[in-house]
């Protein structure tokens, strides 16, 4: 599987879990730092997801 793919396949394991976790009531600091324990990315990665999205 080519890199582009990989990557992308990981950000969308990354923020199925993020939506997963803010359903459970989870602290963003509490995400943070479960994702970056568990996918092995950076806190900025992170903190770039949980960001909203600007139309």
């Amino acid at each position: 599987m080519c890199e582009s793919l990989k990557k992308k396949e990981q950000r969308d394991k990354i923020t199925g879990a993020i939506e997963g976790m803010r359903l459970m009531g989870a602290s963003e600091n509490d995400i943070v730092v479960k994702i970056v324990e568990k996918f092995n990315v950076t806190k900025e990665y992170v903190m770039a997801l949980l960001a909203p999205k600007t139309a």
